[in-house]
């Protein structure tokens, strides 16, 4: 069993992760069910929507004591229920910055490049950690060599990710807004395209779109010349494509994330919205990336440093529990 989080304050990453890994172990023959506790409207492809951190019903009990191994990815989960479901079944957890002091023999697994310079002597687990546990979506994996890279920028893309809950998009729209690119922009939420629709809808650059699936995202992905990304998940599967981007710190679980991607070289500049002008910074860094060479290099170092196999490195450590 996976349990998981998506959407508001938390954003889609840790879904997607999860639902790679459930992939993964599917293809390889486990049982596995995957619930995600989110307060959006989220497509029932991915698994099953469930309250699980404040309703732990006799349903999701039953389904934890007859798992061999629940995997956690979570932000928000405390450490009782942790401790309760590390008491019924084996438990793994994805931790990205050493959250709280897990059950004694959890397995916890850190999928980034900088989780070997993190110290977790506090934990009395097994800890697997390093660029090869990154995790990429098997359509974007599989993806790699599809992407185009034109000569001009025309086409750039903007995403926050699930949750606008730093009310930044408007100040994004308005700092990369121009006449010479098509802009568009992936919503957080249906609700926030409908306001985003309201304010540009005389902006024939802009063009606002709610939600899309994996295919969907994809498609808009791979038809953007630059993508104007937040440093969550999507900025690895982004470099893994091989897709210049501008990415940008959102909150504390991105800042290692900014780090990685700016060691490898796969982003010109560190940025986070903490700082004072940050928008005209990605401003800046777009009027950087129309040069074609920088781009190209960009893309080569992506595509060569993500390689994307996480999510079956992860599978087989569960094998093999």
């Amino acid at each position: 069993m996976i349990l998981t989080e998506a959407g508001e304050n938390v954003g889609y990453g840790h879904l997607s992760r999860c639902h790679a890994i459930c992939d993964n172990l599917l293809s390889k023959g486990f049982i596995c069910d995957l619930l995600y506790n989110s307060k959006s409207q989220i497509n029932s492809f991915y698994g099953k929507n469930f309250n699980w951190l404040e309703f732990y019903e006799d349903s999701v009990v039953n389904k934890v004591e007859h798992s061999d191994i629940v995997l956690i990815d979570s932000y928000l989960v405390p450490y009782k229920r942790l401790l309760d479901v590390s008491k019924k079944s084996k438990l793994v957890v994805l931790d990205d910055f050493n959250r709280i002091k897990y059950p004694k023999d959890t397995i916890i697994i850190n999928p980034n490049v900088l989780s070997s310079i993190l110290d977790y002597s506090n934990q009395h687990s097994l800890v697997f950690s390093g660029s090869d546990f990154i995790i990429i979506r098997d359509s974007i994996r599989l993806s790699k060599g599809c992407f185009t890279l034109n000569k001009n920028v025309k086409n750039i893309t903007l995403t926050i990710g699930g949750s606008d809950y730093k009310n930044i998009f408007q100040r994004l729209i308005n700092s990369i807004n121009n006449e010479r690119y098509n802009l568009n922009v992936i919503a957080a939420s249906e609700s926030k395209k409908r306001e985003l629709d309201c304010i540009y809808v005389n902006e024939s650059s802009v063009k606002i779109i709610g939600f899309l699936n994996e295919k969907e995202l994809l498609k808009m992905y791979l038809g953007s010349d630059i993508v104007v990304s937040a440093c969550g998940q999507t900025a690895f599967e982004l470099a893994c494509l091989g897709i210049p981007s501008v990415c940008f710190c959102v909150d504390k679980d991105q800042e290692n994330n900014m780090e990685v991607l700016y060691n490898l070289d796969i982003i010109g500049r560190k940025i986070n919205i903490k700082e004072y002008g940050f928008e005209k910074k990605i401003a800046d860094e777009i009027e950087n990336l129309k040069s074609y060479n920088m781009r190209k290099r960009i893309s080569d170092k992506g595509k060569k440093k993500i390689k994307g196999i996480g999510a079956d490195k992860i599978s087989n450590i569960i094998y093999n529990l």
